[in-house]
């Protein structure tokens, strides 16, 4: 993770990741500023400690509570299959807080990774010819 860091330039530092249940009483703990997040599902917790952890979907918003909303309601969700998992799955929002300049930086780190380790990963990856220091980002 570290090296990770270097190579992005990433700012970790008193950084932290939070998380709720995807439904509607949570959107008010979620800030409105801007982050990455994932959605994802695990099989329990013991001693606070996620087990069976299975991410679904990694993204990026300049207002993460508009976010949460908008995957929470599913009728106006633009991912079809998340739609299916947030009717038929109890799954929860992580997200960490960083800065609108860094989110295409976080937001393609987690999506390379989690596609490499996560079968049911439901994100539709479009690279866009965005190219930030000699690197293609989504």
């Amino acid at each position: 993770m570290i090296l990770i860091m270097l190579k992005y330039k990433l700012n970790m530092l008193n950084k932290e990741w939070r998380f709720y249940g995807l439904f509607s009483l949570n959107a008010k703990y979620i800030p409105v500023k801007s982050g990455i997040y994932l959605i994802l599902d695990l099989k329990k917790r013991v001693l606070n400690v996620p087990i069976g952890i299975e991410v679904y979907y990694a993204g990026k918003a300049k207002k993460l509570r508009n976010r949460f909303r908008s995957h929470y309601n599913f009728l106006s969700e633009h991912n079809e299959s998340l739609a299916k998992l947030v009717l038929k799955k109890k799954l929860e929002f992580w997200f960490l807080e960083v800065n609108e300049e860094e989110l295409d930086y976080y937001e393609t780190v987690l999506i390379q990774k989690m596609d490499t380790y996560n079968a049911n990963f439901a994100n539709v990856i479009k690279m866009k010819n965005r190219n930030i220091e000699g690197e293609n980002y989504v």
